[in-house]
């Protein structure tokens, strides 16, 4: 099993639609796909702004011994990790978008590095780009994951890249019903993906297609939970996010992912929760607290 996706991104004309007919005081389903696409813009200039703290729990049954490298062995229990990360974003200088990382600072509760000084001296570092030194922060935690799933996706971030504007094309939308999420009467909007590239691919470059669901205020556009699946032979995986309101901002800051990969051999489940906000800016330059 060699999957290990990462995601990558394109861009589209036009969005495809499934139009389930609207009542004359109700948004219609293109109204609310386009308010989503500008939350997320949105987002994405709000949230790299902040630096999060990742509690990420990590459990993973085994029947066949993993890949050479990989953590994890054959047992009848259950193996289990606990990691504690920060999380940000940082732009990328090639492509100008906004990307999602991770730093490990903690495994199974023994420290594996400093913590603010660390961060802010990779990206106070002018030796390269805050983007390059981010993602070899990225690669160096990811050994640290268990299974045989070798995987960038795993940050709740990842989903919204099908709402942005320019990917809603690759996919087909239709609403499903509503589904009520604390005191908002969310629309559960449901999607295909069609076009390729995909935005999901392996670690050998192939097309992974995505299906999944979004739970989204159809007043506001506003991303209360995000669901996304992929399936290739005998692997597949699935990921949701719940976002939450923060005070003084108009977009809901990741609270919660649950992630789940089943495949020959195991079946790896992980939640992630999200704490201790703090405000920085980052550019390619500098990180100023």
């Amino acid at each position: 099993m060699t999957t290990g996706p990462a995601v990558l991104l394109a861009l589209a004309i036009t969005p495809t639609i499934l139009q389930v007919q609207a009542g004359p005081s109700q948004p219609t389903l293109e109204d609310v796909l386009f308010r989503a696409g500008e939350y997320v813009l949105r987002f994405e200039r709000v949230i790299p702004s902040f630096v999060a703290e990742e509690h990420y729990r990590q459990r993973l049954h085994l029947s066949q011994p993993p890949a050479p490298g990989l953590r994890g062995r054959p047992s009848e229990d259950a193996q289990r990790a606990e990691l504690k990360s920060d999380f940000l974003m940082v732009r990328s200088r090639d492509t100008d978008l906004w990307i999602p990382f991770r730093d490990v600072f903690e495994v199974d509760g023994k420290p594996v590095r400093a913590r603010e000084e660390r961060l802010t001296k990779l990206l106070l570092d002018d030796s390269g780009s805050a983007y390059d030194r981010a993602w070899r922060l990225t690669e160096e935690g990811a050994r640290y994951n268990l299974g045989p799933v070798q995987r960038t996706v795993n940050v709740p971030t990842q989903a919204l890249q099908f709402l942005l504007p320019s990917n809603q094309p690759k996919s087909v939308f239709r609403r499903a019903g509503v589904d009520h999420i604390g005191n908002v009467s969310a629309w559960e909007i449901r999607f295909e993906e069609i076009g390729l590239p995909t935005l999901i691919r392996t670690t050998g470059g192939a097309s992974l297609p995505a299906t999944g669901t979004f739970w989204i205020d159809p007043s506001t556009g506003t991303v209360l939970r995000t669901m996304v699946r992929t399936k290739q032979s005998s692997f597949r995986s699935e990921i949701v996010v719940s976002f939450e309101a923060h005070d003084d901002l108009d977009v809901r800051l990741p609270a919660e992912l649950k992630e789940k990969y089943v495949g020959n051999g195991y079946e790896l489940e992980g939640t992630a929760a999200y704490s201790r906000f703090r405000k920085f800016r980052v550019t390619t330059d500098e990180v100023v607290k």
